[in-house]
């Protein structure tokens, strides 16, 4: 469930009601701002949900960088509480993915948003880095928020030390040629076939079959994309997981 914002539609609860109804076993994934946790009427509620992912994203590390992107007084402040009342009060079956979507608003000081989630929420279930899509709003504004891998590499290499602290760390949206090898692990297919391209040049490269390509949303932005095809490993040995969605188990030799 997204939107928008789908935990402020009148329907919200009745729509859960009736995906549980309609599909008993199905597992429900709700991205949402995470601010109305903050009120504990609604979060007792959804704390009688059954096999449910709540996806949360952080947006900045303090007051400033988070209500700087989201242009609302106090959203930070909500938005972290209700994550602590949510994490605490959690039960087994229900998850919480801490989202960081990479824009030039926030990019710089992703290191400090990992520290925070490092310290507050060291169990979470899963942490996911994310780039953005240039689509909607970020098509509108691609100027202000857009960012490139290349740019964005040299921050990746100063968060590496919390991958392995969390329990599930994952980079969605980045073609394998823009990372060096110890990231390949942690990256996931998870946009559809229809979004996405390969270039020409990709053709010759030895991880294609494992790769996710590039979005086509990004060629707007960038009209030539930093891909450069891996045409030598260089003596590592790749471990494959067998799930499409991620490709990689682990790369020897790094």
């Amino acid at each position: 469930m997204t939107g928008g914002e789908p935990t402020i539609s009148p329907y919200f609860f009745q729509i859960i009601n009736y995906l549980y109804q309609k599909y008993p076993k199905i597992n429900i994934r709700v991205l949402t701002n995470g601010r109305l946790f903050f009120y504990d009427n609604f979060l007792k509620k959804c704390l009688n949900f059954r096999n449910i992912d709540f996806i949360i994203p952080i947006h900045g590390f303090d007051n400033v960088s988070h209500n700087r992107i989201t242009q609302v007084p106090g959203s930070f402040y909500q938005t972290i509480k209700g994550l602590e009342k949510l994490y605490f009060k959690r039960k087994a079956d229900q998850k919480i993915e801490i989202r960081i979507i990479a824009t030039r608003l926030n990019f710089k000081v992703i290191p400090k948003i990992l520290k925070l989630i490092k310290e507050k929420f060291p169990q979470i279930d899963r942490v996911v880095l994310i780039l953005l899509e240039f689509e909607g709003k970020g098509e509108l504004n691609k100027k202000e928020v857009g960012i490139t891998y290349q740019e964005l590499r040299p921050i990746l290499e100063k968060t590496k030390n919390y991958f392995k602290f969390f329990k599930n760390f994952r980079l969605y949206h980045f073609p394998l040629c823009v990372l060096t090898s110890d990231f390949w692990p942690y990256c996931w297919r998870t946009l559809p076939k229809r979004e996405v391209t390969f270039l020409p040049e990709c053709k010759k490269c030895l991880l294609k079959q494992d790769c996710l390509g590039v979005h086509k949303s990004y060629l707007n932005y960038v009209r030539k994309p930093e891909i450069k095809p891996i045409l030598d490993l260089k003596g590592k040995k790749i471990v494959r997981t067998n799930d499409y969605y991620k490709p990689i188990k682990w790369v020897k030799g790094v």
